[in-house]
């Protein structure tokens, strides 16, 4: 490819979490989605910030739990029509420090929580990108 021809990404970056528990995976609503449409919990990394440690705090933010991120599931540019944005998504597999803690939910971004199996989850109205990681997870679990 000529290079004078390539446009380079511009976008933001924003990394997700794969949460099991008991063979289910947790998935939030967030309150300023006007659709009934499930997530993966996590957020947007900040400037000077690693994805991974950048998940860990969003989801300490969100959620008022600490977390272990572990291996990357999946990775995935899309445009954003909220935003009108490209973005990257970094989806990591992600574990509870404390099994036992109580999430407090930053009630700004996140209006509902649940944990659901496989089939319950896919079952969901999820974005893309989100409906495409479980994919991936769930069959390499299978």
């Amino acid at each position: 490819m000529d290079e004078s021809s390539e446009k380079h990404f511009n976008g933001k970056v924003a990394q997700k979490a794969v949460i099991m528990k008991e063979g289910k995976v947790l998935l939030i609503r967030d309150p300023r989605e006007a659709n009934e449409i499930w997530e993966l919990p996590g957020g947007r990394m900040n400037e000077g910030e690693l994805p991974a440690e950048g998940l860990a705090r969003e989801l300490k933010e969100e959620l008022g739990a600490d977390f272990q991120i572990g291996q990357v599931v999946h990775l995935e540019q899309f445009f954003q029509h909220s935003d009108q944005k490209n973005a990257l998504m970094i989806a990591y597999l992600v574990t509870i420090s404390d099994e036992e803690a109580a999430f407090t939910l930053a009630e700004a971004e996140i209006c509902k929580i649940g944990w659901f199996t496989p089939k319950e989850a896919l079952a969901l109205t999820l974005f893309p990108e989100y409906r495409r990681t479980l994919e991936i997870y769930f069959n390499q679990t299978n």
